[in-house]
């Protein structure tokens, strides 16, 4: 398990550096990618055979209990979500995430102009780009490996991951929901040490880290964020894996140290978040399970792992801007970049909730009244009691209580110190996030390990059967195994809540057909006139001239838009300003109205931004060529003074 954790930073850290220097790029990394693909299959079946031959050994191979049949059989129904989920294109399903917007506007977007430009490198259009982006130079990889065009075989075509038939897009899905499976495996190792901790046998340790696998696969929150191109799944695989090393009692303490250490680092090379939500917690349970004249080495060795770990990613940063760490920290003493110090200021301030700290403490429990699907009678959950969170944190709460009340010794300990580790994580999410319900997986981790801790037959000396510790601990039994089934039951009701009860209506669709790539393909002029009225960036491609590039205003997620559009995120600075136009070369513009609304009621905009600028603007300046109502978006042509 061990092993497979830091395969993961490994591989993530080795693309984010070849994607840094340039060597996932052309035939080179073509030649590259494949080279790495080789050598790692060698390893696999070098372990593989290894791994025969030590089974073959063995005096007594146990056979599996009936639970974990079961268990293996049940693993069916996530996986089966799994693969059906994945080959849908990415925002087809899944409401939550509004349209998969994070992955257009950069999980995806960036490896595209990563592979355009010829390297991994901040662009200053899209501030995403410069975060660490491990999980990222991942699906970079995946171009370079599958010798994926760096430009559009047509005009205003797509290139890159979407190129043909965009099949690249669901190979960057299926990598992300195989860090989902590794996610789960290596929360089910963790379950089992943890049970160990408190002296299970090693059967009983097996049934309780399946459950804690289960628990990881069956809650829908997993299955949404693992079957899109996100990273949060390589942090929670990372958080398990550093969480296995620091529960690991036979490591010297800086061996504890160094390996926690890398770990959370690629994890902060995955998602920066981590440096908080998975680095206290893990540094709870590593310093929390060794004794205090160990904790120096085990904090010193950790801390310089993390930092060497991110280190390429802060050479980038302070190479392209002068900031290691813009844009969240020593913007007052490094400078801001490209951004003026309003702009810093808008991010940070947006990037954390500003509601009193009373309204967000009820947020993670009961619906938020403040919001716009409110008024329409529908509840929007944004903490634990989200549908996609099911039943996990009531079976978490009740295994804290049992754990801490009944598990005596050293498995007490260890749920002490996962229980400080999951109320800091709580404390971290009230105060440093801006309170989404999915900015709480990180604790999958600590509350998987408590259930598995609590679900477990008492050791020798633990009181009589009959007892009040016997009951609890068949109650906290029954109620796991029954927490897997109801969470099962949420898993198929958000699966048939996508797009109004219809989940599989455009399952038959490939990446490529939200693209202009349909168009091109098509010769029947009225299904191309269908198609350009269906989606403004296969329209885009229709209806402006070859050689013309378009202006994107107000719209942040371009991924499916033709590759030579110039778009900005809504944090970077606009091409528009005290009523005009400020990018002079722009004789096309695509006009978001729907998403600068939006970014006007949230507070989002610069000062000299707004629908009534822009509008005003439009009638000045422009003549107008085609609107897409149901997307809010209308596309102009610059032609002047009226």
């Amino acid at each position: 398990a061990l092993e497979a954790a830091l395969g993961l930073a490994a591989m993530l850290t080795m693309s984010h550096l070849l994607g840094q220097v340039g060597l996932l790029h052309g035939i080179v990394g073509l030649v590259v990618s494949l080279a790495i693909a080789v050598a790692g299959i060698g390893r696999g079946v070098v372990d593989g055979v290894r791994w025969r031959k030590e089974r073959a050994n063995r005096a007594v191979v146990g056979r599996p209990t009936a639970f974990e049949t079961l268990a293996k059989i049940a693993c069916g129904i996530p996986l089966g979500v799994t693969l059906f989920a994945i080959v849908n294109p990415p925002g087809v399903l899944w409401g939550s995430e509004f349209g998969g917007y994070d992955a257009l506007s950069y999980h995806l977007q960036l490896p595209q102009e990563w592979l355009a430009n010829g390297r991994l490198a901040p662009v200053e259009h899209n501030v995403y780009s410069f975060l660490p982006g491990y999980m990222e130079a991942a699906f970079l990889h995946i171009a370079a490996m599958s010798n994926a065009p760096t430009s559009s075989a047509f005009p205003h075509g797509p290139m890159g991951l979407l190129a043909g038939d965009g099949w690249r897009v669901i190979a960057c899905q299926a990598l992300h929901a195989g860090v989902m499976v590794l996610a789960s495996w290596l929360c089910g190792v963790l379950g089992s040490r943890a049970a160990m901790a408190r002296g299970a046998s090693e059967e009983r340790a097996r049934a309780a880290g399946w459950c804690a696998a289960l628990l990881v696969l069956f809650t829908p929150w997993s299955i949404v964020v693992g079957t899109l191109a996100y990273n949060e799944m390589a942090l929670v695989a990372m958080i398990a894996g550093a969480m296995i090393v620091a529960v690991d009692g036979e490591l010297s303490p800086v061996r504890r140290g160094v390996l926690s250490g890398v770990l959370i680092g690629a994890a902060c090379g995955a998602k920066p978040t981590a440096l908080l939500f998975a680095g206290v917690p893990t540094g709870l349970v590593l310093l929390g399970m060794m004794p205090l004249r160990q904790w120096w080495r085990a904090a010193v060795f950790g801390a310089s792992a993390g930092l060497i770990m991110l280190l390429p990613w802060m050479v980038r940063n302070c190479m392209a801007c002068g900031n290691p760490l813009f844009p969240f920290a020593l913007t007052k003493y490094l400078g801001t970049a490209h951004w003026s110090a309003e702009q810093v200021a808008n991010f940070l301030q947006h990037h954390v909730s500003n509601e009193p700290l009373m309204d967000r403490v009820k947020l993670l429990a009961l619906p938020d009244a403040n919001d716009p699907a409110a008024s329409a009678g529908r509840a929007v959950y944004r903490g634990m009691s989200h549908p996609q969170w099911g039943v996990l944190f009531l079976i978490s709460l009740a295994s804290i209580t049992h754990a801490l009340f009944w598990v005596r010794g050293r498995g007490r300990l260890l749920a002490a110190l996962l229980s400080a580790g999951v109320f800091v994580q709580v404390v971290l999410w009230l105060t440093t996030t801006h309170v989404q319900s999915r900015f709480l997986m990180p604790m999958l981790v600590p509350c998987v390990a408590l259930v598995a801790l609590a679900f477990d037959t008492p050791v020798a000396g633990e009181g009589k059967p009959g007892g009040l510790r016997h009951l609890s601990r068949t109650i906290m039994n029954i109620s796991a195994v029954a927490v897997i089934a109801v969470q099962c039951g949420f898993l198929v009701w958000t699966v048939q809540q996508q797009r109004g009860g219809t989940p599989t209506a455009l399952m038959p669709l490939e990446p490529a057909d939200f693209t202009s790539d349909a168009w091109h393909r098509e010769t029947d002029p009225v299904r191309r006139e269908r198609l350009v009225a269906s989606s403004a960036a296969i329209g885009v491609a229709a209806l402006v001239p070859a050689g013309e590039r378009v202006l994107l205003l107000g719209e942040g997620a371009p991924f499916c838009f033709p590759a030579d559009v110039k778009y900005n995120v809504v944090w970077d600075r606009w091409p528009f300003a005290d009523g005009e136009l400020t990018d002079l070369a722009a004789k096309f513009v695509l006009v978001d109205l729907g998403s600068i609304a939006r970014y006007e009621r949230s507070g989002y905009l610069p000062k000299g931004v707004s629908v009534r600028a822009v509008q005003e603007w439009m009638v000045r300046r422009t003549r107008g060529i085609r609107q897409w109502e149901g997307e809010g978006k209308v596309l102009v042509e610059v032609i002047g003074e009226r």
